[in-house]
């Protein structure tokens, strides 16, 4: 298994892989090593959207990976961190720390009424 994965279930680790490729080739169609909204926005989503207990410098890794120069680093982690920041203070919900489960682990945490309806996934163990 990578490194370079987060210690995220396996269908949030492709969440972030699809918003890292996008911010990927976001940066090479733009030609510029800055950081835009239009580029940032996705990978900004996907993390929220499902309140993922995640922090810019454990998402470099991936970004890494798929090619972001690694100057950007810095850059990247207070940006991707300050707007996290921004959209818990401003709207709440803050992440769920129970989704932080060893990588590929598991296929995906449930929440408390999907375990009622479907049953507890392999590995939920893990995920409480």
């Amino acid at each position: 298994m990578p490194d370079w994965l987060c210690d995220l279930s396996v269908d949030d680790l492709c969440s972030i892989d699809l918003s890292a490729l996008d911010l990927a080739l976001g940066l090479v169609a733009g030609a510029k090593k800055i950081w835009s909204v239009t580029v940032l926005l996705p990978l900004i989503t996907a993390v929220r959207q499902r309140r993922l207990p995640i922090l810019g410098a454990e998402l470099w890794p991936t970004l890494e990976a798929h090619g972001i120069p690694k100057n950007l680093k810095h850059d990247f982690c207070r940006k991707f961190d300050f707007a996290i920041d921004l959209l818990v203070s401003l709207h709440g919900r803050p992440a769920v720390k129970k989704r932080r489960v060893r990588a590929m682990s598991i296929g995906r945490c449930l929440t408390p009424g999907q375990e009622e309806y479907f049953g507890p996934s392999h590995g939920i163990e893990e995920c409480n």
